[in-house]
């Protein structure tokens, strides 16, 4: 469904030789240009490329963070204004441009440009027919790649539904996400906001709950596979963050011990969460513990030198 002369950018093998076979091998779409992220600046590769598509003008350069604007501004200056990513690819630095959701890609776009297509329908073909399209159950990492594909294109169509305040469509589609890959916390944290955000509280604490579970295994198993130290700290702060939202959840529902433990919880991982220190001191205040209310409203302010609402209750107990 992508336009004429579209360039397609891909990253994982399974997608990017599946794509070349089909344009290339098969000569399914060949208006299509079909661009590996990895590849996009090594010399041989172009050279491939000018062998198999000599009539189009592409700007190659290597993509990355720091390169992306300059990659897409040049192709849109040469009449290469379909530009679609695939949900393997990081596209979260391209600079002044945006994305819309575009079935299993995204379809960059000018700051100012909107395009209201409902591209819904995308999902309702399945690409592969084999097994339970479950991506733990599947044996072999072609079918499990595209399952993935298919949960996170899934998940961005929800968030951006969800950012257009369209609540409920938003939360059946993060849901349709967890069925074909249950791991992703992501979608577990924005369905429980939802569900606070409409007041649906018991629903929220329960997918609070789960987003907590899915953190925290994440976060264990980066540690155990000595994953990098910014991906590390990652999931630690997102769990934390987790544990906080919980904790205001428990809090709403008046289950204030429950909300204690998950802001200290927050404390441990991240042990500078200013919001945890303040959510903290309030629950003493109401409960009359003012040595813990100095405390926590104090270790508010050493973190977040700027809270006011801390600043102010701490000059009241003086």
């Amino acid at each position: 469904c992508l336009p004429i002369n579209s360039l397609v950018i891909v990253r994982e093998d399974v997608q990017f030789f599946s794509l070349w076979y089909e344009t290339i091998v098969c000569r399914n779409r060949e208006d299509i240009v079909v661009i590996a992220e990895g590849l996009s600046g090594s010399e041989w590769y172009k050279n491939i490329y000018n062998k198999t598509e000599n009539e189009k003008k592409i700007y190659f350069n290597r993509i990355n963070k720091n390169s992306w604007e300059s990659f897409i501004e040049n192709n849109f200056n040469l009449g290469n204004n379909n530009v679609y990513i695939t949900y393997d690819v990081d596209f979260s630095s391209l600079g002044k441009y945006i994305v819309e959701p575009n079935g299993l890609c995204v379809k960059v776009l000018k700051a100012n440009e909107i395009i209201e297509n409902d591209t819904k329908f995308l999902f309702d073909e399945i690409m592969f027919y084999r097994n339970e399209y479950v991506y733990d159950l599947e044996k072999e990492f072609f079918s499990s790649d595209l399952v993935e594909d298919y949960s996170k294109a899934r998940y961005n169509y929800a968030y951006y539904l969800m950012m257009k305040n369209y609540d409920m469509p938003a939360v059946e589609e993060f849901k349709k996400s967890i069925v074909l890959n249950s791991d992703y916390p992501m979608n577990y944290f924005y369905i429980a906001y939802i569900y606070f955000k409409n007041k649906k509280y018991e629903l929220s604490k329960t997918f609070y709950d789960l987003s907590v579970r899915k953190y925290d295994l994440y976060y264990n198993l980066a540690i155990k596979y000595n994953a990098l130290s910014d991906v590390v700290d990652s999931f630690r702060n997102q769990l934390a963050n987790a544990y906080l939202h919980l904790g205001v959840i428990n809090e709403k529902l008046g289950r204030i011990d429950l909300s204690v433990e998950n802001y200290l919880d927050a404390i441990k991982l991240k042990n500078n969460f200013a919001q945890a220190y303040y959510n903290l001191g309030v629950i003493y205040w109401y409960k009359g513990d003012w040595s813990k209310v100095k405390y926590y409203f104090e270790q508010t302010l050493y973190y977040e030198p700027n809270n006011l609402e801390a600043r102010y209750y701490l000059e009241k107990i003086k």
